[in-house]
């Protein structure tokens, strides 16, 4: 007999929206989650299965603080006190990852059921913050680190050159898409608009999405006041939107609990799954325009399931940027043929970023999608960071392909990092540079604020530069294609004992 396999058998989501509850109160996200902990059990027949939990997987959440997430999620759903915790580092990969753990754990048969929950509370803390009014949330563990357990999101280079948040990252990636494909600064922007535009109606349909609005191509493309540009070449409506009140859960088992408690009609099998973890820091990756960690996650969880990229139905690519959409679908080595939905939510940018645990939203909404027969098979994928850790997982109801898939779950799956051309921490300046790629970032008024360059010198290193003079290069970096554009690079010194900081210009 082989080892046990892992079915979801109930799912659960919810959304806090003021503009949408009349009886809206800022719920911590321990209670939040808790709440749809119990909504997932609640949608069970029979007795209720939260006294007999084997295990508890709670996504760490940005906005609040905890000592024991899971036992104080599982209090105050009561859960079974004995379930045993897991707990991960965070990351959008993350609850993929906490569902592969759980599949091994079931498989090993250390587990009959367990529950994977994730919830933010981003909006609410956002509106306290502007108003001075905390709300009366459980107090904090003193020097709470939601980031613990993992290397800082960028290196000590790069931070020093003002690369220090996703959206500069992933612009850096969308740029060296466009150069790669050799499309115009107009053309990339579009392709990317296309993507999201059909996310957006997607979300439009989707009660629990935190914007209900199907946005246009030219509405999600063009800057405007009210969708003013944040980092080139990305305006506001091409970012994650974090600041949203959600929650959600699942609730898996073996097939055989499933069956012996009278579920196996709810049950939608997972097929497989992997995470890996890629070359950390931006300025150490192959290149700017795929994800070799992306391509090993998504073959590997195709693999355990038997089945290829074109058996899927639907699809939620992680779409907190849209060069993350484009990358999973080229590692998918499918076209982007506008008629496979690649969202089950509507994405980071519509329905909504909360958080780490925005999967837990995309797996519980490939789920109910299955059970609606409107799906036979689904590929979720989630990343973390700046494309650092990456997951895929496939779930199915189709006969067939449960009776072909292997059911097997990796996390952690390292990646060779072939192709690095190795990192000049200091540069002997004036030096002769190369742009590899690049972003603009741009202030609240619209004026050009700060200019970040990955550069390739002429011994084939890489480093990172700033404008030498913002003014002059903004417009040149905006007039022709500037990947491939050679310049010089000087440096500003620092501080006794710290590097500096590096300046590029064109001549």
């Amino acid at each position: 007999m082989g080892r046990p396999r892992t079915v979801i058998v109930a799912s659960a989501q919810t959304c806090r929206n003021p503009k949408t509850m009349d009886d809206y109160s800022p719920q911590d996200p321990a209670r939040m989650m808790a709440g749809a902990l119990q909504l997932a059990a609640k949608s069970l027949p029979g007795a209720s299965i939260l006294g007999e939990l084997g295990g508890l997987a709670c996504v760490e959440p940005f906005s609040w603080g905890y000592d024991d997430l899971a036992a104080t999620v599982g209090q105050l759903a009561g859960a079974n006190p004995k379930a045993e915790h897991f707990w991960l580092p965070a990351g959008g990969n993350s609850p993929q990852d906490h569902l592969h753990n759980l599949v091994e754990a079931i498989g090993e048969g250390r587990l009959k059921s367990a529950a994977l929950i994730g919830g933010e509370a981003l909006h609410a803390l956002t509106q306290a913050f502007k108003t001075g009014v905390m709300p009366d949330w459980p107090p904090q563990p003193d020097g709470h680190d939601p980031l613990r357990g993992q290397p800082p999101f960028t290196s000590e280079l790069e931070t020093r050159h003002g690369l220090t948040v996703p959206y500069q990252t992933f612009a850096l990636y969308e740029n060296g898409l466009r150069a790669h494909h050799k499309r115009t600064f107009s053309e990339q922007i579009v392709h990317a608009a296309k993507l999201l535009s059909r996310n957006s109606r997607v979300a439009a349909a989707n009660p629990f999405a935190w914007f209900r609005t199907a946005w246009t191509v030219d509405q999600i493309a063009r800057a405007t006041p009210d969708n003013r540009m944040i980092a080139y070449p990305y305006p506001k409506r091409m970012n994650a939107f974090a600041e949203v009140d959600q929650a959600a859960a699942l609730i898996v088992m073996s097939a055989e609990e499933a069956e012996a408690r009278g579920l196996s009609d709810r049950a939608v099998h997972i097929l497989g799954g992997a995470g890996s973890t890629d070359a950390w820091f931006v300025s150490e990756r192959r290149d700017y325009h795929s994800s070799p960690g992306m391509t090993v996650a998504i073959n590997e969880a195709l693999k355990a399931a038997a089945c290829t990229g074109q058996d899927v139905d639907v699809f939620d690519l992680y779409s907190c940027f849209p060069c993350a959409v484009e990358i999973a679908h080229e590692a998918l080595e499918l076209d982007i043929d506008g008629v496979r939905p690649l969202t089950t939510t509507g994405g980071l940018a519509y329905f909504g970023g909360p958080g780490n645990s925005y999967t837990v939203h995309s797996l519980a909404s490939a789920y109910d999608q299955i059970r609606r027969e409107e799906a036979e098979t689904a590929l979720v994928t989630g990343l973390g960071m700046s494309m650092s850790k990456l997951a895929a997982t496939v779930l199915s109801n189709a006969p067939d392909r449960i009776e072909a898939a292997s059911g097997r779950t990796q996390s952690g799956l390292d990646i060779p990092t072939t192709g690095f051309p190795g990192l000049a921490e200091t540069v002997e300046a004036p030096a002769k540079a190369r742009i590899e790629t690049y972003t603009v970032e741009y202030a609240k008024d619209g004026r050009p604020d700060k200019a970040i360059l990955i550069l390739r010198l002429e011994d084939g290193r890489r480093t990172l530069a700033n404008a030498a003079d913002l003014a002059s290069l903004e417009p040149e970096l905006m007039a022709s294609e500037p990947i491939g554009r050679q310049g010089t690079v000087t440096s500003e010194g620092g501080d006794e004992g710290q590097s500096g900081v590096n300046r590029f210009a064109f001549g």
